[in-house]
């Protein structure tokens, strides 16, 4: 019976030398998925004419994360009509890879002249699941 208590007294006081893992004054690791969207192309409040441009507009994005970057779309739409894009692109990522997006689009598809906004959105989630969303807008203008 002594040796019992004695093996029991020497598991308690190991066990007070070593205590849990998350006592509770440590912080835990928190992991952030931080993305970042740059628009090159075009540059906030450019004017393109359709005449010097042979009737194209040149796109140039890039965007990452720094965990896991997914679903990535982007659009073309007149100012204040979001729900009426006029061209349309989407792009998947993967992991924490830089993702670019670099071309022309037809400005032969755009009926009307005035202001647009290129919308690019990015996710941290498949499907755009979550609340990691990621949105840049620019703003230009198309004239004759």
């Amino acid at each position: 019976m002594h040796r019992l208590l004695t093996l029991f007294a020497l598991l308690t006081g190991f066990s007070l030398l070593f205590p849990a893992c998350n006592s509770g004054g440590d912080p835990e690791l928190v992991v952030t998925n931080e993305i970042t969207i740059e628009v090159f192309l075009p540059a906030e409040g450019e004017v393109i004419s359709m005449a010097a441009s042979n009737s194209k507009i040149d796109l140039k994005v890039q965007a990452q994360a720094e965990v896991e970057l997914h679903q990535i779309t982007m659009s073309i739409y007149p100012e204040g009509d979001e729900s009426n894009p006029i061209w349309e692109n989407e792009g998947h990522g993967d992991g924490n890879e830089l993702w670019e997006y670099g071309g022309e689009v037809a400005l032969s598809n755009f009926n009307t002249m005035g202001n647009f906004v290129l919308q690019v959105t990015a996710c941290g989630e498949h499907m755009c699941q979550g609340s990691n969303i990621v949105t840049v807008l620019r703003n230009f203008e198309i004239t004759p």
